[in-house]
């Protein structure tokens, strides 16, 4: 479920989002080293997933990335 989309989760379709937004979960991951959407279950995650906003890289990493900032927000806001 990692990387499914919350279009998916939701309303159970598919598009080309599907691709652009599990790219964004890699890049986050490469770039953290952590899941853009963590929760104590999977229901936790899932929730987090269609509802919260992501964690910033400035938050996790302590860097300052305004392009990375924006493409992960293009990539994972459907």
């Amino acid at each position: 479920f990692d990387y499914l989309s919350p279009e998916v989760l939701s309303r159970n379709t598919v598009s080309e989002q599907m691709d652009i937004y599990a790219a964004g979960i890699i890049l986050f991951q490469l770039l953290t080293l952590k899941m853009p959407f963590e929760g104590a279950s999977v229901h936790e995650s899932l929730e987090k997933k269609i509802q919260a906003d992501r964690p910033t890289l400035l938050s996790l990493t302590g860097t300052n990335q305004p392009k990375l900032e924006q493409i992960l927000d293009r990539a994972l806001h459907p």
